[in-house]
């Protein structure tokens, strides 16, 4: 069993590193590379886009921002918001509480009545077992954006049991 766990934690790592390492370099590949993206496709002086490629490490090889990137992802340095100018740690901390309430809620939910749908359905079988089945292939299958958009639409904009956006302060 241990040893069945570390397999999955390795194959959980090096799909980390793969996706990472995919995305970071798919920013390199984009038109006009980073630096575009973080001028904002505006104008900009020599010295302003010297300034710019210094303070993101652009002057740097691939390699080298690569390792250095997962360095700092591994002492918790998720980097400064483009936005804000803020570190990210720091925009994510006041959200976390909210966060893990939902994922708590959902999960709870999602147990709750799954277990009781698919112990009811495999008790009676028949149309109540084949309305189980029907209902949880459909929900597997639908994309969680698509389910999302019309469980807004439905409990926030119609029934207006929930706040469109936001923890609803």
């Amino acid at each position: 069993m241990v040893r069945y766990a570390l397999t999955r934690l390795g194959g959980l790592v090096g799909t980390l590193l793969v996706t990472s390492f995919v995305i970071f370099g798919g920013l390199y590949l984009s038109p006009g590379g980073p630096l575009n993206s973080l001028l904002g496709g505006r104008s900009a002086s020599p010295e302003q886009i010297a300034a710019v490629k210094t303070e993101y490490k652009l002057d740097q090889p691939f390699v080298e921002r690569y390792t250095s990137f997962l360095g700092d992802l591994a002492h918790g340095d998720l980097g400064t918001s483009l936005i804000s100018r803020q570190p990210v740690t720091e925009l994510l901390g006041p959200r976390i509480g909210v966060t893990l309430f939902l994922l708590v809620f959902a999960l709870i939910l999602v147990l709750l009545v799954g277990v009781a749908l698919g112990t009811l359905g495999g008790l009676r079988g028949g149309r109540l077992d084949s309305a189980v089945v029907i209902a949880s292939s459909v929900g597997l299958a639908t994309p969680a954006f698509v389910a999302a958009i019309i469980l807004i639409a439905l409990f926030a904009v119609q029934l207006g049991w929930f706040p469109v956006f936001g923890a609803g302060q």
